[in-house]
């Protein structure tokens, strides 16, 4: 008979950022006594235990899950078919990872004797022409902190000889762990029985240590709704069969060692509402990205970006938040009145020139402009000025900043009152690295909405040392927040 119900394992994707330990419950409360016991002697501390070997999983666990055995004729085969494929990845991870702790997702699919118990594992229903099936359609495997013990990640390489038999695959979440090597070259690649991997719908390999170009065969991957690369060691230029990817919704390479230009293919992208390809080595000008009617973030920051600012960003009627800074952008000063939902624009560190003038009028949800450290002239228009601190235009020598506000006092006679103590509350500071190991210069570093984000997006009051690596970022930066 056909199972009624599916197993959908747990999505680790996004996961809230982990709070850490709480000191207070590590202390005594005030009713419990501060007299301590000296134990004897002769008392030994606890041995120190090390995780067990993990054993692999033999060839025959898929022939005797019950779960698959309810099945029979070809929608078995295919699930054993799965089956067999995960055990391979379960046997390779484990491998590399020898010291990967019980509670881990993958050291449980030992000890769930069926498949659609193991955590992390989603099979779905799925009908076809010539039946009813179950397959593996998501793995789910993103450690939900990036900053937790080498211990509890991933590591080796992607086994992409088994990953890609699961042919019906819609979700491979990886996130978040210390994964190496290559993307494989099998994602995306044209055989005579199609692409492998052709469902896909999401690919999450953010924070990982992988390294090498990305090859076009992701291209072919047109189903393709997320893509998510940023926080690698990964390098070359960005291929321009990305451009492929009509249904993609969100992009992310910011983080990595890319080089060379945008590809001006990204300007097919039609569905894509976030885009980040900050923090490489970028360079040339921005392509026209006037199609993308639907992107809300773009972010192009810390890269050498040369150029001028023009017409690439007409008609984005949704874009909300804007970051060019920290590269070497030359225009003059270009209007931005056509970005109608814009909330958020960082032109900072640059070399643009020329007025404000009314390049910012009418954009009545803007909250937050910084143009500081261009080269701009003229007088900055009092509409500007009601930001306060959310206009920043610091280091432009020829620019006239906002008139002072000045306020007039009244003495009053004074009495005699008493002032109660006061106490100065010190709030815990957080030394993390910048979101840029290219421009430095400090200051504080965020999110549009006040939020930390990944291992780009940091506070730091003074600039640090000079980071070698993304990844040396990613080992010193703490305190993440969620995405917005």
């Amino acid at each position: 008979s056909i199972p009624t119900g599916l197993r959908t394992g747990v999505n680790l994707s996004y996961y809230p950022t982990s709070k850490g330990y709480n000191p207070i419950a590590c202390q005594r409360t005030s009713s419990q006594s501060a007299t301590t016991t000296t134990p004897p002697a002769t008392t030994s501390p606890p041995p120190t235990t090390t995780a067990p070997r993990i054993a692999p999983l033999s060839d025959s666990f898929c022939e005797n899950d019950t779960y698959i055995n309810r099945l029979s004729g070809k929608p078995k085969n295919k699930l054993v078919d799965d089956c067999e494929a995960l055990v391979a990845i379960r046997n390779h991870w484990t491998t590399n990872s020898p010291s990967l702790p019980s509670s881990h997702f993958i050291r449980k699919w030992g000890s769930a004797r069926t498949i659609n118990l193991w955590p992390g594992i989603r099979i779905d229903r799925i009908v076809k022409a010539d039946g009813i099936y179950y397959r593996v359609t998501g793995i789910h495997l993103s450690n939900p902190d990036i900053g937790s013990s080498t211990s509890m990640k991933l590591s080796g390489t992607l086994p992409s000889q088994h990953i890609v038999k699961l042919t019906d695959l819609r979700f491979l979440h990886l996130s978040n762990n210390a994964i190496t090597g290559n993307i494989p070259v099998d994602f995306g690649r044209t055989t005579s029985n199609g692409t492998t991997l052709g469902l896909l719908e999401e690919l999450n390999l953010e924070n990982n240590s992988l390294t090498g170009i990305i090859t076009g065969n992701l291209g072919n991957l047109t189903n393709l709704t997320s893509l998510s690369l940023s926080g690698n060691n990964l390098n070359g230029n960005i291929p321009s069969q990305l451009g492929n990817l009509s249904n993609l919704e969100r992009l992310r390479l910011d983080g990595n060692w890319f080089y060379g230009s945008i590809p001006s293919q990204f300007n097919n992208l039609t569905s894509l509402f976030h885009l980040r390809v900050n923090s490489n080595y970028l360079s040339d000008s921005i392509p026209a990205l006037t199609r993308l009617t639907k992107l809300r973030w773009a972010d192009f920051s810390n890269n050498w970006l040369t150029g001028s600012i023009s017409t690439q960003f007409n008609n984005l009627t949704k874009l909300r938040y804007l970051r060019l800074n920290n590269n070497r952008l030359t225009s003059n000063m270009p209007s931005f009145t056509s970005l109608t939902a814009i909330r958020w624009i960082d032109l900072s560190h640059n070399q643009i020139t020329g007025s404000i003038g009314t390049k910012f009028n009418n954009l009545s949800d803007l909250s937050h402009i910084y143009l500081n450290d261009n080269r701009l002239t003229g007088t900055t228009p009092s509409a500007l000025c009601s930001l306060g601190a959310n206009l920043k235009l610091a280091n432009n020598t020829n620019l006239t900043p906002c008139p002072t506000t000045t306020t007039t006092t009244t003495t009053v006679p004074t009495t005699t009152t008493t002032t109660a103590p006061t106490t100065t509350i010190t709030p815990p500071t957080t030394t993390i690295a910048p979101p840029t190991y290219q421009h430095c210069s400090g200051g504080v570093w965020r999110n549009p909405d006040g939020t930390l984000e990944g291992a780009q997006y940091c506070v730091a009051t003074t600039c640090p040392k000079t980071w070698t690596s993304p990844q040396a970022i990613r080992t010193e930066c703490r305190g993440y927040s969620t995405r917005p």
